[in-house]
Formats: C-alpha cells, sequence, structure tokens
C-alpha cells in the first residue's frame, strides 16, 4: 500500500511539492482526487505507473519524467521510494490513463487490442483435459526440482567444505568455475584421494617458503646484470695507433699545416683553433666543389682557374678515405672512454659487488673478490689511453705502439668482474635446481584438480544418497532426474502452447469487453479481436449490422475512452479473478478519467461499475488493496462516493483529495466540493473566493470570466424562470436586456446602498463579459490580452451585488452553504 507521495521536485508540472501530514491524510484503501484538466492528475498517475510490474518502456516513462534536479518520494508500507530506486519497484499496480490506452488499445492511429494473459481459468473442454494435464505434470516437475535441490544440496555441502580448507591453505586463490555438476562421477578411492590433496597441501606449503627463496636469486641475478665490464677493445685501439696511414700529400701543403701549426702553439691558441687538420680536411672538401663550379676561392673568392686543379690534388693524397675512417674510430673510442670514466663504472661495480657479496653469502653462493682492486690506478689507465688517442688524432701519421703495462690493468679487471658473474650464476642455477621443478602455481593448478575430484567421490559416497535405498550414486540419479525434467518441460511447453490456441479461439477479449461495454450503458455496437497485429479490432453496430474496421473514424472519443475502459476491467478480470489469484488482495489499482464526454447517465453506469467491480464482496480478502482514483468532472466524484459509501466495508476507508493547477500540489479538498450538488455553487465559490483575495489574479484570469458569465447566466435563468424565447438558447446579453425590462416594471427599493438604477448600470457593464470582441479583434489579433486585474475585481464585485440584490435571500444562503 502507498501511504503518502511526500516529496516532488521538478517531476512533471510539480515544481516543488512537500506533504503536509498535518493538513493532508495519509491515503487510505480509497482515494478520490479532484483536479482540473493541467492540475497534474496524469504526471501522478504515471508516477504510480512507474512503481508498477505492469508498466510498459519503464526506462522511457522513467526518462520522460527525471530529469537533472529531479526528485522524488513516496512513503510505501514496504519502505520510501525515491527517484534511485524507482526503477526496482515491481508493485502489483495496475494504473488506467492515456498511456494505458496508447499502449493496449489505441494508439491514436491504429486499434490494437492486446491479447490477456494465457494463464488464466476459462470455460472449455479442451482446456479443461489440458489443465488437468498440465496440473499432473506440473507437480511431477514439482517433485523432480524438490530432488534436484536435495542433491544441490548435497553437493554444495561437500563443496563448501573443501572450499574452506583451500582459503584457508592456499594464498590469492579462488575456486572460479570449478564447482562439479551434480551429474559428476568418478570410481576412484576416496581416501587415496584424500591422501594426495594432504600431500600437495605439504608440497605446497613447502613451496611457498622456497617461493621466497627464489624471489630472492630472481633478484640477485638483477643485481648481476648491473655490473659492468670495462667495454673497450684494447685490441683494436693497438691495432688503430699501429696503422700505417697513407701519406702522399705534397710537401708544399704539409709544410704549410706545419707552420700554422706552430703558430697556434707558439700564440696559446688551442683552445681557439684545436686541429688544423680538420679544418684544412674541410677546406679541400670545399676547394672540390669550387673546382666543379665557378672555381673561386670559397673563403675570399680569389681566381683560382689555374691553380685549383693542382689545390685538389694536393688535398685529395694528403686527406685519404682512410684517414676520415681513423679519425670516426677514434672519436667512438674517445666517447666510450669518457663515459667510463665521468660515469664512474669502477666505483659502481666495486660497490654492487660489496652488496652483492652479503646476498651471496646469505643464500649460500660464494665467490672470491679481491676488495683491493686499485680503483684510481683503473682510472689513470683509461685517462691515458684516452690521451694517446687524442695524440694520434691530432698526428694522424704517427705510428704509436702499447706497451702491455699501459692496459694489462683494464684487461685483468675484465677477466676478474667476468669470472665473478659467471660464478655467481652457476651458483644460482645449482640452487634453484635443487628447489625443485614445479612451481607454486602448478602446484594450485594440481590441488584445484584433485579438490574437485575429492568433491565428486564423496558427494557420491552411500552415506551422501539423497535416497534411502543408496542403489544408485547421486550423480546417475541426477542424471536421471534432468533427462525425465527435460521431457516433463517439453511436454508443458507444448500444452501451454495448445492452451493459448484454445483460450484464444474462444476470444476472452472480445467476450468480457462487450459486457463490461454493456455495463456502462454501451449497447449501439459490439467489438471483436481479429489474430493480427494492427488495426485488429472489428465493429458492428447493433442497428445496421454494419461492421467498421477504423476505430478512430468509427466511435465518438466517449466511446473510445469507453471501450478502453472497458478493456481495463475486462484485463483485470480475466488475468486476476477468474485466474482465483490468491494475490488479488494485494493490487493496487490506479483510474485517471474514465469518463470522457459522457452523458449523466453513463457517469453513473461507471461510478457503480467501478465500486460493484473492486469491492463487490464486503470480505477484504476478495478486495483489492488500494484504489486511487483522479477525475475533472465533479458529478462522476459524486456518483462514485455515494456508490462507495454504500458499501459497507468502505465507510471509514474513504479520502478525498483535490489538486490546483496553481503551483500544483495535493490538498484536502474544499467544503464546496466535498458537499458538491451542482457546478453553479462551485463556481459562486471561486468568484468569492477572488473577490476576498483568497486567489491570485494569475490563476484566476484564466477561469474566471467565464466562470462569471456561466454563474450569471444560470443565476438570471432561474430567477426569470426563462429557458427560451423562439427557440433560441437565451444568452447572457439577452438575459441581461430581459431582466432590466422586468426591473422598469417594478418601483425602485435600495438594498445595500444599491437602487435599482446603480443595479441596472452593473448589469449593462457586465454585459462586456459576453462581448467577443472586447478584447479586439480576433481576426486580427497578434497575441492574446487577459482581463485587466482591476477590470477583473469590478466584473466580479458587480456580479456579487447584482446576486445581492436581486435575492438577498438566496446570497446569504449560498454563501454559507459553500
Amino acid at each position: 500500500m502507498i501511504t503518502s507521495i511526500n516529496k516532488l521536485e521538478n517531476f512533471g508540472c510539480y515544481e516543488k511539492y512537500i506533504h503536509n501530514a498535518t493538513d493532508i491524510p495519509d491515503f487510505g484503501k480509497v482515494n478520490i482526487i479532484y483536479g482540473n484538466n493541467g492540475s497534474g492528475k496524469t504526471t501522478l498517475s504515471n508516477l504510480f505507473y512507474l512503481l508498477s510490474k505492469h508498466c510498459k518502456e519503464k526506462q522511457t516513462v522513467f526518462k520522460e519524467y527525471i530529469e537533472e534536479g529531479s526528485s522524488i518520494e513516496l512513503a510505501a508500507k514496504d519502505g520510501k521510494i525515491t527517484e534511485k530506486n524507482v526503477l526496482e519497484k515491481n508493485l502489483d499496480l495496475y494504473v488506467f490513463n492515456s498511456k494505458f490506452i496508447s499502449d493496449h488499445v489505441f494508439n491514436g492511429n491504429t486499434a490494437n487490442i492486446e491479447s490477456f494473459s494465457s494463464d488464466i481459468k476459462l470455460t472449455n473442454e479442451e482446456i479443461n483435459i489440458i489443465d488437468k494435464r498440465l496440473q499432473v505434470l506440473t507437480h511431477r516437475q514439482s517433485k523432480i526440482q524438490s530432488w534436484q535441490n536435495k542433491l544441490d544440496e548435497s553437493l554444495s555441502k561437500c563443496w563448501d567444505k573443501q572450499s574452506k580448507v583451500f582459503q584457508k591453505k592456499i594464498n590469492n586463490a579462488r575456486l572460479t568455475n570449478l564447482k562439479p555438476q551434480n551429474t559428476d562421477y568418478s570410481s576412484e578411492a576416496y581416501s587415496k584421494l584424500e591422501q594426495e590433496l594432504t600431500e600437495l597441501y605439504r608440497n605446497y606449503e613447502k613451496k611457498s617458503k622456497e617461493q621466497l627463496t627464489i624471489e630472492r636469486y630472481e633478484n640477485l641475478n638483477l643485481e648481476i646484470e648491473e655490473i659492468r665490464i670495462l667495454d673497450i677493445d684494447i685490441q683494436g685501439i693497438k691495432v688503430l695507433l699501429q696503422k700505417s696511414i697513407k701519406t702522399e700529400a705534397k710537401d708544399k701543403l704539409k709544410g704549410r699545416i706545419n707552420d700554422f701549426q706552430k703558430l697556434v702553439n707558439t700564440n696559446n691558441y688551442s683552445n681557439v683553433i684545436s686541429d688544423l687538420n680538420s679544418w684544412y680536411r674541410t677546406g679541400g672538401r670545399l676547394l672540390f666543389l669550387s673546382q666543379r663550379d665557378d672555381k673561386t676561392c670559397p673563403l675570399c673568392f680569389s681566381d683560382l682557374s689555374e691553380t685549383i686543379d693542382d689545390a685538389v690534388d694536393s688535398f685529395v693524397n694528403y686527406f685519404s678515405d682512410e684517414v676520415v675512417k681513423a679519425h670516426e674510430q677514434i672519436d667512438s673510442l674517445l666517447n666510450k672512454l669518457d663515459s667510463l670514466i665521468n660515469g664512474k663504472v669502477v666505483e659502481r661495480n666495486n660497490s654492487k659487488l660489496s652488496t652483492v657479496k652479503d646476498t651471496c653469502n646469505g643464500l649460500g653462493v660464494s665467490f672470491e673478490y679481491d676488495e683491493r682492486s686499485d680503483t684510481t690506478k683503473l682510472n689513470k689507465q683509461l685517462l691515458d689511453l684516452s690521451k694517446t688517442l687524442k695524440e694520434k688524432k691530432l698526428n694522424i701519421e704517427k705510428l704509436i705502439i702499447l706497451t702491455v703495462s699501459e692496459y694489462q690493468l683494464i684487461e685483468d679487471y675484465n677477466l676478474e668482474v667476468s669470472r665473478i658473474k659467471n660464478e655467481i650464476g652457476k651458483g644460482i642455477e645449482k640452487e634453484l635446481k635443487v628447489l625443485g621443478k614445479k612451481t607454486l602455481q602448478e602446484i594450485t593448478n594440481d590441488i584445484k584438480a584433485k579438490l574437485k575430484k575429492t568433491v565428486i567421490i564423496e558427494y557420491n559416497l552411500p552415506e551422501n544418497n539423497i535416497f534411502s535405498l543408496k542403489k544408485e550414486s547421486n550423480a546417475k540419479i541426477a542424471a536421471i532426474l534432468a533427462n525425465l525434467s527435460s521431457i516433463i518441460i517439453s511436454q508443458i511447453s507444448t500444452l501451454q502452447i495448445k492452451r493459448a490456441e484454445e483460450i484464444s479461439k474462444l476470444n476472452a477479449e472480445s467476450k468480457y469487453v462487450n459486457i463490461y461495454l454493456s455495463h456502462l450503458g454501451i449497447n449501439h455496437f459490439s467489438i471483436y479481436k481479429e489474430d493480427k497485429d494492427l488495426d485488429n479490432v472489428i465493429i458492428t453496430f447493433s442497428k445496421t449490422g454494419k461492421k467498421k474496421t477504423k476505430l478512430s473514424h468509427s466511435l465518438s472519443e466517449g466511446e473510445k475512452t469507453a471501450l478502453a475502459f472497458a478493456y481495463f476491467i475486462s484485463k483485470i478480470r480475466v488475468e486476476r479473478i477468474e485466474s482465483n489469484d490468491i494475490d488479488y488482495n494485494k493490487c493496487i489499482v490506479v483510474i485517471d478519467d474514465p469518463i470522457s464526454s459522457l452523458d449523466d447517465n453513463r457517469l453513473f453506469q461507471t461510478a457503480n461499475l467501478i465500486e460493484s467491480f473492486f469491492f463487490y464482496n464486503s470480505a477484504t480478502d476478495n478486495q483489492i488493496c488500494q484504489l486511487f482514483l483522479f477525475s475533472h468532472n465533479l458529478t462522476f466524484l459524486k456518483y462514485i462516493y455515494t456508490a462507495l459509501k454504500t458499501n459497507d466495508s468502505l465507510k471509514k476507508e474513504i479520502k478525498e483529495y483535490c489538486l490546483y493547477y496553481e503551483n500544483p500540489k495535493i490538498r484536502k479538498i474544499p467544503s464546496s466540493l466535498k458537499n458538491f450538488t451542482n457546478t453553479y455553487l462551485v463556481k459562486l465559490k471561486n468568484i468569492i473566493d477572488f473577490k476576498e483575495n483568497k486567489v491570485e489574479y494569475d490563476t484566476a484570469k484564466n477561469y474566471l470570466p467565464n466562470f462569471i458569465r456561466i454563474v450569471l447566466e444560470t443565476f438570471l435563468s432561474f430567477k426569470l424562470a426563462l429557458v427560451d424565447d423562439g427557440n433560441k438558447m437565451p444568452g447572457l446579453s439577452y438575459l441581461i436586456n430581459t431582466m432590466v425590462k422586468e426591473l422598469n416594471e417594478i418601483e425602485d427599493k435600495t438594498i445595500d446602498n444599491i437602487n435599482k438604477e446603480g443595479l441596472i448600470a452593473r448589469l449593462n457593464y457586465l454585459r462586456k463579459i459576453s462581448d467577443h470582441e472586447s478584447h479586439g479583434n480576433i481576426s486580427r489579433a497578434e497575441g492574446f490580452n487577459f482581463i485587466s486585474e482591476d477590470e477583473l475585481k469590478q466584473f466580479t464585485k458587480y456580479t456579487l451585488q447584482t446576486i445581492g440584490y436581486i435575492d438577498s435571500l438566496h446570497f446569504r444562503r449560498a454563501k454559507s452553504h459553500t
């Protein structure tokens, strides 16, 4: 049961509604809610529809109403409902509103009466035979399911037992997708498997401890990789220094280079001009380009046409390709030496070897290492090699021979480092072999496989058999039951299809809809539902026998609404009452304006149908849980309230509410509506409320001019006892003219400071309320202008004064009543 709507913010036409528990009572069993068009009735019915398990396209309805900033809160017996959990709610709730009509009957273009659920009770010999067979099969399937549940429980018990042991002994591992099926079987000995599983757990524990050692060995290997040899090709350096490079340059060029080199050295320009050979080599290449182009000096642009050929030959002979290659080799070697010296490779190696030695001692891997290795001497030897290479670069023709003592320390050091790394590597490899072949993961996988097999065997042990006879294993029983279940399910499915076919032949939709159309006072046509998707309704008119298939062209709006409501009632009857649904008393029903353009007789019949259908039995077990009834029609609500009040079981269960389109909210119903007898008094009360400033102008301007016209027409017609004059319906202007004539015939009286002339002046002023052109020529209108607030107040004042003058007694009684 829904007890209250506590909050609606930014939901449909409700901007900010907060429930006032002091003034507004909680919902009861029957809730009658009055509201004009635009006051939020459909919004509330769709809010209820969101809670329903029968709601089609719930996500679409949700997106239509719930947006950024939306907030809802409803109170129900099973807890609060908000925008966060509304989609999870599946209340047994039926809603009749425009969406229901569109979804189930008529979408505005095509008629599509949906078939009722096939799970219903209807009278037919073939259906009775099918139902009896279904009852037997369903009972058998239920029994098989209970046995299958016992098998699953037995299997789960065995699985949970082994699973707990596994989780306790094995770290960071899961038994995902390993649980056996209840049809699995193994013939292995249970005791043997238990022993093997126990041994595997022991191996895992041992391996876990070993794994820590293995990880340390792997880390040691990574540290060893960081120890570097002094990667210098000593033999290559020796060959390069002793290499005889071609020196057939002309003496003139050679002498010039030497002369300039002396000048550089004498004037200490070494920092500015570091290498004349490089300068001349580059200049020779530029001369080669000039020889091919304009034969001018690339430095001073002098004409060299007579001497350039000899100059180029001289440069070619002096700077051969071997010289360029030698320079490149020297540069590469110098870079490598610089990286070893500046990178402090020897110092780093010594530090790492000291650390590694401590680690190796802890892991049982030993090696000899001379910690007295002279770092200074090693680095000096590297520096000396660098100087020798630079010397060779400056004088490429010079032959330099290295002595053993100039590189012996480097070679000895590299041999020592390689030996140590090799020793440690072999020691680690030896230790890893001792630790065993299988990894921790491999042992874990073996445990999982053995555990699954152990569970299967334990599950099939005689003491775990679900039957006392114990002739067959649980797996064999499960396989038999699965086969039987498959056969029964197939038979049930086949019978259900046949049953649905038989029900469709009965055409329950047509049968019950026509019954309830008659209850609504509609006998001039009947419907027949065809077995197709679109436009599946045939309308047969009783008098002529003519058949129509287009519902949109054949029925009035009132008849379409009546047809949809008859279908709604039929649907609940067939799917819930005829099916003897034990949960029918938990149903909530929401009805939003089941009447449209209906005369008083049909309003009365609709009201009585609702009361008798949902509350026909005084026993509350056979009644629905709760009813919400929305309508804009006061006459209809009066009929439904009267009908419900006559039901003894509902006398204290009826709650009445009112919706206003001025800042839509749920309010307590005012006395003028609660004691409603006709619309005249209600409209008169609205006029009085505006005069007494109980209603804002922005709200009243929408309806009050029309209310004034209706009240005056009703009042004057009654006082003049005038119905028509020459077959012409009396309008307000005609009634005012007639009343003025009547007043001219009576003596002058002053009532409440108003005399006869004053009243006639007021009547003539009120004539404007019925003037179609009072707001301008409608054919030339560029917008809509409401009557001004001052003028509306004047209309209100004069209306009440007119009524007061003509019949002060009537006015006093009316005001007291409302």
